[in-house]
């Protein structure tokens, strides 16, 4: 006959287990969230204004490529605000892209350079913290929706913390979890119960971080930081060539920009347009 309370013991260390392995993958994101915001800071500070007048002349070039099309077609038919308002809404997409380029580029250049690496001993200390919080306040071990409510506020505080490597809120905010865990009693039952739901919540959990950790590693931004960091080791700054590369791109959109500006206007001048 098996023995009620050893398997409840059984699944109580395959709970703990679950939670040390969640909170490990969680702490896993959390670094490579960190190390890829600090890349596009420092990528967005240096090549970033570059591609924002980039994405910025290929609007306009589109704008203006999209007039005169227009134009071309419907000539006098078509009055200056009609013109305006369809090439507003035919490139409102392009025009989103541009703008959040620019916003990108301007926060990056009003924000401060990546904080320094801390000492070993104290980015282990970090680490460890880290975990301990992730195991005591994940949004999947929530009871209900309003425990899960507050436990996804208290995981982003702990993350924010995390990548501001701010040792002392993340030990009190782990004394106040502490203290609001202990005590709690319960039946044998109740526990069982509990613990297995924790386990199905778990492991579901664990199967969602590892995917979005897959999808962090596939993508192109990860990609640019490994070969920025290889090249660096050889001696190029990868970053200026792809600067120079970009004001390659950007002299020849504004030449490009500069010619239909011209056949824009003989274009509006010749369909008589110009004297509505």
């Amino acid at each position: 006959m098996t023995d009620p309370l050893s398997d409840l013991d059984r699944l109580e260390t395959e709970v703990m287990r679950l939670r040390d392995q969640l909170a490990r993958l969680e702490q896993e994101r959390a670094d490579l969230i960190v190390e890829l915001g600090e890349f596009e800071l420092i990528y967005n500070a240096r090549v970033g204004p570059l591609q924002a007048r980039l994405e910025a002349a290929q609007l306009h070039i589109a704008e203006y490529q999209l007039r005169i099309d227009l134009i071309r077609l419907r000539g006098k038919a078509l009055a200056p605000s009609q013109l305006e308002a369809e090439v507003e809404y035919r490139l409102r997409e392009q025009r989103r892209r541009s703008e959040t380029a620019s916003a990108a580029a301007e926060e990056a250049q009003s924000k401060p350079v990546p904080a320094q690496p801390i000492d070993p001993a104290l980015k282990l200390d970090l680490k460890q913290l880290y975990r301990e919080l992730a195991k005591g306040v994940h949004p999947d071990l929530a009871v209900d929706e309003v425990d899960r409510v507050k436990r996804s506020e208290k995981m982003t505080q702990v993350n924010a913390w995390y990548a501001q490597q701010d040792l002392a809120s993340l030990r009190q905010l782990l004394r106040e979890v502490g203290d609001a865990q202990a005590g709690r009693a319960e039946t044998i039952e109740q526990k069982r119960v509990r613990l297995q739901s924790e386990h199905d919540r778990l492991d579901a959990a664990i199967r969602r971080v590892r995917s979005e950790i897959n999808e962090l590693n596939q993508g192109a931004l990860l990609s640019l930081k490994l070969e920025y960091a290889l090249q660096k080791a050889r001696g190029r700054d990868l970053l200026i060539e792809v600067a120079a590369r970009t004001q390659a791109q950007l002299d020849q959109a504004e030449r490009e920009l500069n010619d239909l500006i011209v056949r824009f206007r003989e274009l509006i001048e010749s369909t008589g347009m110009a004297d509505h």
